[in-house]
This record gives C-alpha cells, structure tokens and sequence, in this order.
C-alpha cells in the first residue's frame, strides 16, 4: 500500500527542521523526550533512542507548517546524500507503507528524513504498538521498534506546538 492514501509526499526539509540540538526540553513521556524551540519558532519535536542506536524524531514545523518524521542510526551508511530512497515502514496490524524519504546527515547521524505528513498518517504512527523500517528488502533495525508511549507523546507533542 503506497502512503498516498494519508496523502504523503516527501520533500527536502534540509535546514528547516534543522538540529535537535537547538532544542530545549518541554516534556518526557515514556521513552519519547518532546523539546520546544524558542518562541519566535514554535517547531516541536518528539525524539526517542532506542537500544540498537535508532534514533526516531517526528514534530511539526511551523514555518513550513509541515509534519515530519526522521529515522536515524550511524551503521546506516552507504547511500547518496541528498537522495531519494525507497523505505517500508511495516505498523503490523495498522498496515504496511512504501514512502520516499531522503537521505541526509542530521546531527552527524546517516538519517531518512520523510516530511509533508498529515494527521492521518501520526494516527497510525501514534496507535501501532510497533514499527519495522525497511530498505532494501532488508529490516535497518535489529527488531521491529517500539512504539508504546507514542500516543501520548503525541499529545504531549501537539500541546508543546499549541499550547
């Protein structure tokens, strides 16, 4: 199933959604830390580290009002900066989604980065207990991630952002 039925489309979000580093802790949730800009540029960001080095972030970008999600781990090496590539991201029972991501360097890290999601696309993300990421035919994670908290973390996320 192509990610068009949430209407997803990728786009080179670059220097937009910029270094987590800039952030300032909001809120913990569980596993997902949410971090806040300054409020001149009210982005924010879920971020969340898993065992096997992945690196999740989704938030929303308020100056390009735009919904992202970025998948970062250093052994995932080998591809074209800047380049479009082709990942599965496998919800279980939620559903399996081909969708184009580029990949970048963000904080020093190879990352997929996938930009212009809409809602119907983090309500899968938020309700699905797990996440396989695929490239290649090959599972980039050592097993499928864990999304529990996700939901929360997306409340959590939403207030940062409007609250």
């Amino acid at each position: 199933m192509r990610m068009s039925k949430f209407a997803l489309f990728a786009f080179a979000i670059g220097s937009v959604v910029g270094s987590t580093s800039a952030l300032a802790q909001y809120d913990q949730v569980g596993a997902w830390t949410i971090m806040g800009r300054s409020s001149e540029y009210k982005g924010c960001v879920a971020r969340a580290r898993y065992n096997d080095g992945t690196i999740l972030r989704f938030g929303h970008d308020s100056i390009s009002n735009q919904k992202f999600l970025n998948m970062s781990n250093s052994i995932w090496t080998g591809e074209t900066l800047n380049s479009p590539q082709d990942i599965t991201m496998d919800f279980g029972r939620y559903g399996r989604f081909s969708v184009e991501a580029t990949f970048r360097q963000r904080d020093g890290m190879p990352t997929f980065e996938i930009g212009g999601l809409n809602d119907g696309f983090l309500d899968v993300f938020s309700a699905a207990s797990s996440l396989a990421i695929i490239h290649k035919g090959m599972l980039l994670t050592r097993r499928p991630l864990n999304l529990a908290g996700t939901r929360r973390a997306t409340r959590a996320l939403q207030q940062c952002q409007f609250g």
